[in-house]
């Protein structure tokens, strides 16, 4: 499938209903295997890695909603081309920044894909809309199943599952929920929240924009990355609560090993729950003790929002944020009544470079195609 129809045809997850709204903004999970009979990634030759790819290339096509015409090679490709599946966070950065034989397939809804080589052998990815833990395990352990039936991993009947990056031994998941929290982090409650989450053997963190800290650099200009969301096999990009942007943060799972996997699902869904309406309770109190702070900041963030010629990608973020927010406390005029999930991931580079007519990084046109999709928004 060329990269310009997946550009076009817009992931399902996009469309659907957000559960925990408007809080609760995506939940991702990654599930990661290794071949028996294979080396791990970093000691594994080319041909070796082209060997598994084909394999695994084969063996996927048993998955329903895939076909070879699904399967993209990462190899010899620009990122330039596919940056905005990063951002969806359909594949990690690892594997845009990975050398030699690797890929994904992608099923046709962009549901889920199957990463090769990308840091493990395998690396089954599945995306909901808000808060959907255990439809996003089923769905990956369904997708595993399918695999794991004509392919043997590697397994340690101590340890179980096998895997080279040591935080990932054991049950191989790894679940995260992206959550909109000015709430909380407004009054100063999110602090009390990272401790106790960390303490159940769950993380908080905020999110950055960028790549990885220990990623290899890409072929295309740093401040291209720069403008999108990215995430390794694990997690997102985070960083400390204070400086994470749009008041977006994250809430996963820290361990794989010692507890099983559902555990880990009741647990996270259960603690998302709980932060939820610990979110809204401190809206509410906000909007009484501060609602004219609240009417003022919304008001600025619609009027640039419907006014503004260029938007750089910091502060489209940001006026995504404060207009959630007034959307929740009813603070917006009456011309929509909510924002776009897509929003989210349009106002990010590598969607928008891929719109562009020209090959060029036109900072300028980038900004301009930014805010021309808010005015879209208030116009229709």
């Amino acid at each position: 499938m060329m990269m310009k129809t997946w550009v076009e045809n817009k992931p399902v997850w996009w469309k659907e209903e957000v559960y925990g709204a408007p809080v609760s903004i995506l939940t991702v999970g990654t599930l990661c295997r290794n071949v028996a009979g294979f080396f791990f990634p970093m000691r594994m030759s080319e041909e070796e890695k082209q060997r598994l790819e084909d394999l695994l290339k084969e063996k996927s096509l048993r998955l329903d909603g895939v076909s070879i015409d699904d399967y993209i090679s990462f190899a010899g490709i620009s990122p330039r081309e596919n940056l905005f599946l990063s951002e969806r966070f359909l594949v990690s950065y690892d594997l845009l920044s990975g050398i030699g034989h690797r890929g994904a397939f992608i099923s046709k809804d962009q549901r889920f894909s199957v990463m090769v080589n990308a840091g493990e052998h395998i690396a089954f990815r599945v995306v909901f809309a808000g808060l959907q833990v255990e439809k996003v395990w089923e769905l990956l352990n369904q997708v595993d199943d399918s695999i794991s039936s004509s392919v043997d991993y590697m397994t340690d009947p101590r340890l179980g599952f096998l895997t080279s990056d040591l935080n990932l031994i054991g049950t191989g998941l790894k679940l995260f929920t992206i959550l909109h929290l000015p709430g909380l982090a407004r009054t100063g409650s999110i602090m009390l929240w990272e401790e106790k989450l960390k303490s159940l053997g769950f993380y908080l963190k905020g999110i950055r924009t960028g790549p990885p800290a220990d990623a290899r650099p890409l072929a295309i200009p740093k401040h291209l990355i720069e403008q999108g969301f990215h995430s390794s096999l694990s997690s997102p990009v985070a960083v400390g609560l204070i400086e994470t942007v749009g008041s977006l943060f994250v809430i996963g799972n820290r361990y794989t090993l010692g507890f099983s996997e559902a555990e880990i699902v009741f647990s996270l869904s259960h603690m998302v729950s709980e932060i939820t309406k610990a979110e809204m309770d401190a809206r509410q109190k906000l909007l009484a003790s501060s609602k004219l702070t609240l009417e003022d900041m919304v008001g600025r963030a619609e009027g640039v929002a419907k006014g503004a010629r260029f938007l750089e990608f910091p502060e489209a973020i940001e006026l995504w944020s404060a207009l959630q927010l007034g959307f929740s406390l009813n603070l917006t005029s009456n011309s929509i009544s909510s924002l776009p999930l897509s929003l989210l991931f349009e106002l990010q580079g590598g969607h928008i470079i891929v719109n562009l007519t020209s090959n060029g990084n036109n900072t300028i046109k980038m900004s301009l195609m930014r805010a021309n999709r808010f005015k879209e928004i208030f116009n229709n």
